[in-house]
């Protein structure tokens, strides 16, 4: 039921005006060489409503456990509402930025590297049917 809120809600803002397509998302920026993140404290972020944004929501309120979010970790094209970026560190602002209602983070910052070493456990794991 909150997925379904949540949708709604981003879908009457991009009709309204007041969620521009790809707001948050700087694809432009270019990925700097970085060591590896820490999984366990991208986990914390992933799971603590409030760390990443003002609503009182997190992403695990979406995607329990990372459900969904398996083949995310590697891709090598996304599509927010329909526009394509290259860069996941893009979606994740986007919805940073558009959903928890935060300022987003830095493509090279240490809170980016942990939640994308977070999101290279979930591909670890064996896949749904």
């Amino acid at each position: 039921m909150r997925t379904r809120a949540i949708a709604v809600l981003v879908f009457v803002m991009v009709i309204a005006g007041g969620l521009p397509l790809a707001f948050g998302a700087h694809e432009g920026e270019k990925e700097k060489p970085s060591p590896e993140g820490d999984a366990k404290r991208g986990e914390f972020l992933f799971r603590s409503p409030m760390m990443l944004g003002t609503i009182p929501i997190s992403c695990a309120s979406c995607h329990p456990g990372g459900m969904g979010l398996e083949r995310a970790y590697g891709k090598k094209e996304f599509s927010i509402l329909g526009n394509k970026v290259k860069r996941i560190e893009a979606v994740i602002n986007f919805w940073i930025v558009n959903i928890l209602r935060g300022e987003g983070i830095k493509y090279d910052s240490q809170d980016m590297k942990d939640i994308k070493a977070y999101l290279k456990t979930l591909s670890a794991k064996p896949q749904r049917p």
